[in-house]
């Protein structure tokens, strides 16, 4: 992906950089190892002095995929060339780990690469669970990864996940508290050395054992919606962790929703990414 824009008034190249596309220190750097800052065709140190009419080019694209690829399809949502937006299967681990080395949403996504002839280094912008289905978000160069990362530190990236619950209310909720991990190194509790967690619920289809629901988390805590559904007696589907030990195969959790600004247009992204068949064959045995 080429960056390129005129400069206005005379600044130094990094500080062109840091006021037009936010680039972080780190970034700049290796750029300027890479040498893939030029300023009227010329490849230039962070230090150059610009002058007004010069046209500055960045070439992001020079990263690659250094990881195996893996025979397996995606459910691509979105893309453009610097996002690759994917509706993630559930029981499908994102990064290799454990007994999931090459077998990963990662390595998928190195073989859709090969297949459309694209090779860029893969970066996942936030983080989904194994068994966790939904909108996923892959960065194509670090400056895009940087930018969407921010907007989800920051809070700025609206987020609605589909949670089939046990149990039956209607209306809406909000749980908050602080969140830390528990003795057991595994699970999150309340706890006064948490961090501080917010999630709104809402009750979009009841029955007498089941509820459909819609959660709105406003941070990003590490099992912020499973923890807080459990804590009101309204344990997710399928999640042993939090709740009761059932048939379903995975917990019932699907990010439904992402909403953004596109780092290089500034307009808004909204991705919704449709339930996944096991999920919606659970709802069918709850008649939901």
């Amino acid at each position: 992906m080429i960056l390129q824009s005129q400069v206005q008034h005379e600044e130094t190249l990094r500080q062109f950089l840091r006021s037009k596309w936010r680039f972080s220190g780190r970034l700049m750097k290796e750029l300027a190892q890479e040498k893939k800052v030029f300023v009227n065709g010329k490849s230039r140190r962070m230090d150059y002095r610009l002058t007004p009419g010069s046209t500055v080019t960045v070439d992001l694209g020079w990263e690659r995929n250094t990881y195996e690829s893996y025979d397996r399809p995606i459910d691509v949502l979105y893309e453009d060339e610097g996002l690759l937006i994917i509706n993630k299967d559930p029981l499908f681990s994102v990064h290799p780990v454990g007994g999931h080395q090459k077998d990963t949403v990662l390595n998928a996504v190195g073989w859709y690469q090969e297949q459309g002839g694209t090779d860029f280094k893969i970066r996942f912008a936030h983080r989904l669970d194994r068994d966790t289905s939904g909108a996923l978000i892959i960065a194509k160069n670090k400056w895009i990864h940087e930018e969407i990362s921010r907007q989800f530190r920051e809070e700025k990236v609206l987020k609605e996940y589909l949670a089939l619950c046990h149990g039956s209310f209607r209306g809406c909720f909000v749980v908050e508290g602080k969140i830390g991990l528990a003795e057991d190194g595994i699970q999150r509790e309340f706890r006064e050395d948490g961090k501080e967690s917010s999630t709104e619920f809402f009750s979009l289809r009841t029955t007498l054992d089941a509820t459909l629901v819609k959660a709105v988390p406003s941070t990003g805590r590490t099992h912020q919606i499973r923890v807080h559904l459990a804590s009101k007696g309204y344990p997710i589907v399928g999640d042993a962790l939090y709740g009761v030990q059932d048939k379903a195969e995975r917990q019932m959790l699907h990010c439904h929703v992402l909403q953004l600004s596109h780092p290089l247009t500034g307009e808004t992204l909204r991705i919704e990414a449709p339930l996944k068949e096991d999920f919606l064959k659970e709802m069918e045995k709850f008649k939901l």
